[in-house]
């Protein structure tokens, strides 16, 4: 995945992170730091190894996306954390 990222340069992409078993509009406890920002974290560790391997930060942002938008396939496929592209630089 990060080779294809790396490769496709003229592509923006938002990491958005989301989580499960919560009530729309919020969040659960992240255990590292205690805050409950749980999708945000989970966005912002794919953000941070994706710049580790050497993509621009530039064409990077993340969100977390909190429990508002469920697949309806079950718990573990909500636990997820999916890429969008947002926009195309030519």
């Amino acid at each position: 995945m990060t080779a294809v990222i790396k490769e496709k340069k003229q592509y923006n992409i938002a990491i958005l992170g989301h989580i499960c078993c919560n009530p729309p509009g919020r969040d659960v406890k992240d255990f590292e730091t205690g805050e409950y920002n749980l999708s945000q974290a989970r966005a912002k560790i794919i953000y941070d190894y994706l710049i580790y391997k050497g993509v621009d930060k530039k064409r990077l942002t993340y969100k977390g996306m909190m429990a508002d938008y469920p697949l309806g396939r079950g718990e573990k496929n909500d636990r997820r954390v999916e890429l969008q592209i947002t926009g195309i630089n030519k």
